[in-house]
């Protein structure tokens, strides 16, 4: 977006998504570019996604420190 064309940007944050699903990096800038083009609706969609991969990566945290806590940390 650094050349002030937020629609062109969103189709490429579009495309990384769908090569990379698991990265938050273009779904964060894809919200940016929507809040841009005032597509709000659609930018709460990318934050709720964001949202629920924090969440899973917290869940999956959670779980490796419960292994280390049971004999592995030494």
């Amino acid at each position: 977006m650094a050349l002030g064309n937020p629609s062109d940007a969103l189709r490429c944050f579009e495309a990384a998504i769908c090569l990379n699903p698991n990265d938050p990096l273009p779904r964060k800038s894809a919200m940016s570019a929507l809040m841009s083009l005032g597509r709000f609706h659609e930018a709460l969609q990318c934050r709720d996604a964001l949202a629920a991969m924090n969440e899973f990566e917290s869940l999956c945290n959670v779980a490796v420190d419960k292994q280390l806590d049971g004999g592995f940390r030494t």
